[in-house]
């Protein structure tokens, strides 16, 4: 695919719409975002889903123009005009669906697209995902730390964090407490992974013995979500009775709603 000539300059004035991509459109999204060089490895549709809930619930404002240009890079890839004006429309279309479903619809409509491996389709892999997220975090890391003040909140932060480098799949084992890291780097990475394991075996100790990943990363997005849009309800349960999360749906005796 060769670069796109001058006279194709980005834009994102296209025609837009509020219908849910298809199928059919996600796996062209997914196509087109895979032939990208993204840091030096190609940039899933999880990914990209992961940043644009992040963006989603970000304590600021993030235009379309800066967005885009973490997505597509400096100079996109595409091979024509017209491939250039479908691709955006996808992508604005998607992040539409993901700033209508996490901060406008009630109860929040949290559907992340995550990676599943051919061999396993019964357990996501969320690394990729949380990736995305992060990456949306970190384009206003100053405005989420002066409002993530709580200390849950930043154990929250630092678990998708943390997950990021779960390698796929997700479900690996934990690291021995004895491990240990030949440089600092690994170091780090190693007591990332022990603490997202503990969570998970935390949390399934205390609400859902089954849960996975995808759960634990739920709880933590909509925590955050909870108290980046509304902080005079803080803990407001996803399910949309109006109940503390911890008192509904992340009890122990918890009920589907």
């Amino acid at each position: 695919m060769s670069d796109m000539p001058e006279k194709y300059t980005l834009s994102i004035d296209v025609p837009s719409s509020d219908l849910p991509l298809s199928d059919d459109e996600l796996d062209m999204l997914a196509d087109f975002l895979s032939t990208l060089e993204h840091h030096d490895e190609s940039l899933s549709l999880s990914a990209v889903d992961g940043f644009f809930n992040a963006l989603a619930i970000s304590p600021e404002l993030i235009s379309p123009t800066e967005w885009m240009a973490w997505v597509l890079g400096e100079l996109p890839a595409f091979s024509s005009e017209q491939e250039a004006t479908s691709i955006i429309a996808l992508l604005m279309r998607h992040y539409h669906q993901v700033q209508l479903g996490m901060r406008e619809a009630s109860p929040p409509d949290y559907a992340p697209l995550f990676l599943f491996s051919q061999h396993n389709v019964e357990q996501p892999w969320v690394s990729d995902w949380c990736h995305g997220f992060i990456a949306g975090v970190h384009l206003r890391t100053d405005a989420w730390l002066d409002v993530i003040r709580h200390e849950g909140d930043g154990a929250m932060l630092d678990l998708i964090y943390a997950m990021t480098i779960l390698a796929p799949p997700d479900f690996e084992k934990r690291p021995a407490d004895d491990e240990v890291g030949e440089d600092e780097v690994d170091q780090t990475s190693i007591a990332m992974r022990r603490m997202a394991h503990d969570a998970l075996d935390d949390y399934r100790a205390h609400f859902d013995p089954l849960a996975g990943w995808d759960v634990l990363l739920e709880t933590c997005v909509m925590h955050l979500r909870d108290h980046l849009l509304h902080p005079n309800k803080v803990n407001v349960c996803p399910c949309g009775s109006g109940k503390v999360f911890t008192e509904c749906c992340g009890s122990s005796n918890r009920q589907l709603h």
